[in-house]
């Protein structure tokens, strides 16, 4: 029987949590399963060319998009209020959901049968849980440690609230009467946590080989972005591309890209793409043109006169590029979705880690003998070249990422480990 699902990747803009997501959805509804989407305004439009939307009579829709929170978090508030990484989390939409503002998408007949939601919104999911009944699946869309599980991270959000407030919250979200005949600590509270199903949408063979999980935690399909086919510009991009260089056309390309990164480490990740380049200047770059990803913010510096050897751009078509044969090779922050689609389409890769889990994931890079890793900090144009260098001509680096090439794609074309553990959620309700 055909269910409901409703995914809810990050209260955030954070595209590398949503993206991965769309393949499950994708896949749920070609096996017949109703999807929605929900999140802030902000976040609709990373899933709206792909067909889940605010508006039923898109040409391509495939799904609702729910605006939740509309005056707490408004259009434009994910650009106009980073605030530090520490002070990312807010609690106010936290209360919201206690008081009931979720609930014309929770109660009634059109609510959903399963939530898929984030390891950043554990905790409010799990109030979802509790106050609504509905059973849910986390996904993680990065590589955490054993430790650092949805429990914990649910744990700590909640001690940001005094005790009398933390209760008063849990309270609202158990009910009244199943309050007072088993108040709880919130230990207690979140332990249902560690009884959901978690997808880390990147397969066990890239993961470090001693760490270990309970059986609830499913390394699976890396869950590779979908063709943007709907009309976002791919076309557009390339055609502009190619009024960059005067006459004769580059043999290859260079892609480089800090992601969403740099509205953190804004400075750090403009010196890193002012030394590529500057590296562009170099005679052995005489066939390559370099592509410069650098967000909304950045694109806005002086990036130098019009060059025929590089384009600076807020955003690119990462997949179209990676899957160009001109490509040769890729500049990269180390997140965890760009890394994947530089293993899946098997393209060499120095990765220059900027901060949070790209760091872990330079280290997973050299003990699997994936691609160069080199470090901002430190980087000139001499020892950028000098790592793309090798990256570009070791043997044994090719040999391996070869090897999780295929494992990657054997993965997300075959096995889809993880639409199979949504599908048997599914088929227990």
């Amino acid at each position: 029987m055909a269910k409901k699902v409703l995914f809810w990747p990050d209260v955030y803009l954070e595209q590398g949590h949503w993206l991965p997501t769309v393949v499950w959805a994708d896949g749920l509804k070609d096996k017949g399963h109703s999807v929605e989407y929900m999140g802030i305004e902000d976040c609709a439009s990373v899933v709206s060319p792909f067909g889940y939307d605010t508006d039923p009579t898109a040409a391509n829709f495939k799904g609702k998009f729910h605006v939740i929170f509309p005056k707490l978090y408004p259009l434009g508030y994910t650009r106009e209020n980073h605030g530090s990484i520490a002070e990312r989390w807010k609690t106010d939409h936290v209360f919201a959901i206690a008081n009931g503002e979720l609930d014309s998408i929770f109660t009634g007949p059109n609510k959903p049968d399963l939530l898929v939601s984030g390891y950043f919104t554990s905790l409010e999911s799990l109030m979802i849980h509790y106050k609504y009944k509905i059973p849910v699946v986390l996904t993680t869309t990065f590589l955490r440690h054993p430790q650092q599980d949805p429990a914990i991270r649910a744990l700590q959000n909640m001690m940001a609230f005094p005790r009398e407030v933390a209760c008063k919250l849990m309270r609202q979200a158990i009910g009244k009467e199943a309050w007072e005949l088993n108040p709880m600590e919130a230990e207690d509270f979140v332990k249902p946590l560690e009884k959901f199903h978690e997808l880390i949408p990147c397969p066990r063979e890239f993961e470090f080989e001693h760490y270990r999980s309970g059986e609830k935690v499913h390394y699976v399909e890396p869950c590779i972005t979908p063709v943007e086919n709907y009309g976002i510009g791919i076309g557009d991009f390339w055609s502009s591309l190619s009024s960059s260089w005067s006459g004769q056309v580059p043999k290859y390309f260079i892609f480089a890209t800090a992601g969403s990164q740099v509205q953190d480490y804004g400075e750090r990740a403009e010196n890193m793409f002012r030394q590529m380049i500057n590296m562009m200047n170099d005679p052995q770059m005489k066939d390559y043109f370099l592509i410069l990803a650098v967000g909304p913010e950045l694109v806005k510096k002086d990036w130098g006169t019009s060059s025929a050897k590089y384009k600076v751009v807020s955003w690119a078509p990462q997949r179209s590029i990676l899957e160009n044969s001109q490509t040769k090779i890729a500049l990269i922050h180390g997140g965890l979705a760009t890394l994947k689609e530089c293993v899946y389409f098997n393209k060499p890769f120095v990765l220059l880690p900027l901060g949070k889990d790209q760091l872990d994931n330079s280290l997973r890079v050299r003990e699997k003998g994936l691609g160069e890793v080199a470090f901002p900090d430190n980087i000139r144009s001499a020892t950028l070249l000098q790592a793309m260098n090798k990256a570009l001509s070791d043997r044994k680096m090719s040999q391996q990422l070869e090897k999780m090439r295929a494992i990657f794609n054997d993965a997300e074309i075959e096995a889809k480990p993880g639409l199979q553990v949504l599908i048997d959620e599914l088929a227990k309700l």
